[in-house]
């Protein structure tokens, strides 16, 4: 809260120096810095990273869809749980290097290092939760086909 209200005091009484000009909007910031425009909403990250996170869920649901909809293997889904962290961990890191390391090829490969021991924290959590939630799922499916079995005998 405090660097928020620096910078609307900051950038109110410095508009003239063409560096930098913040807009007070209820809860938002638009930052305006030489060629870049963002939103940074109080609570909230930058908004660029934020929708490439977005994207990037949406993007492992079709991952999802397209490998596991015919049929449900252990090869399918720990394909599926690495395609989608791959491609989480390639819109998420291209992001953050727009908005915070220079855009030069050293940059973006300094963003891509810097992101390597958080995506092997991304497949392992992926593979612990996606184990138990689609794991309960099958055995809910099984326990459940396996009542109504027993029930019609």
């Amino acid at each position: 809260i405090w660097q928020k209200l620096f910078k609307m005091f900051f950038y109110a009484n410095n508009s003239g120096s063409g560096t930098a000009a913040a807009v007070r909007s209820g809860k938002s910031f638009v930052h305006v810095q030489m060629h870049h425009v963002y939103i940074e909403i109080t609570g909230f990250y930058n908004s660029l990273i934020m929708i490439s996170v977005y994207i990037g869920f949406a993007a492992s649901a079709c991952v999802g869809k397209i490998l596991l909809s015919k049929t449900r293997t252990f090869t399918r889904m720990g394909s599926a749980i690495f395609v989608s962290a791959l491609i989480f961990f390639i819109l998420s890191n291209t992001s953050s290097w727009w908005v915070y390391y220079p855009h030069t090829a050293d940059g973006l490969l300094l963003c891509y290092l810097n992101g390597i021991p958080y995506f092997g924290r991304a497949i392992l959590a992926d593979l612990f939760y996606c184990t138990i939630l689609f794991g309960a799922f099958e055995w809910f499916q099984h326990w459940t086909l396996q009542r109504s079995d027993a029930k019609t005998i």
